[in-house]
């Protein structure tokens, strides 16, 4: 992962470890797991603008995608700007891409492209959690945007 950070070169180290978890359980499609890497009180914005409140709600929010749309769906995040928000919290702004996603019948889709925003706490025992997480899918806006490019 390519990044810039604002952060101490430890804390850098540690927030892109996270940042590296995240990836690798969303692809491994364990919501169970995936879940872990959140706090209690998490809150998920998703693609489709549905926000999953709590750590076992988002967990669920999962489930239909890593079986079904996203079965075979490869992410990959890019392009990271770390900066601090306090000494407890760290915002993470990415480009990622998803290649493999289908439509809910299994048709392939092209490469999806977005724009996540993280936003990460350390807990009381020093180890960094993912405490909010805005997802935007760029290729959905590009479709809706393209109904009113004249040509």
């Amino acid at each position: 992962m390519n990044y810039t950070s604002q952060l101490s070169q430890p804390d850098t180290e540690q927030t892109l470890r996270l940042l590296e978890q995240f990836v690798t359980l969303w692809n491994a499609k364990d919501a169970d797991a995936f879940g872990q890497i959140f706090t209690e009180n998490a809150e998920f914005t998703d693609i489709v603008g549905q926000t999953a409140l709590g750590r076992r709600a988002l967990i669920e929010q999962h489930r239909y995608p890593f079986a079904v749309v996203n079965k075979e769906a490869v992410l990959a995040m890019q392009d990271l700007y770390i900066r601090p928000l306090s000494d407890e919290l760290v915002l993470v702004t990415a480009q990622w891409s998803c290649e493999n996603s289908t439509t809910p019948t299994g048709q392939v889709l092209p490469t999806r492209h977005g724009v996540v925003q993280l936003v990460c706490q350390r807990d009381e025992a020093g180890t960094w959690l993912i405490r909010l997480v805005h997802n935007t899918d760029t290729n959905l806006m590009y479709e809706r945007q393209e109904r009113f490019i004249k040509k």
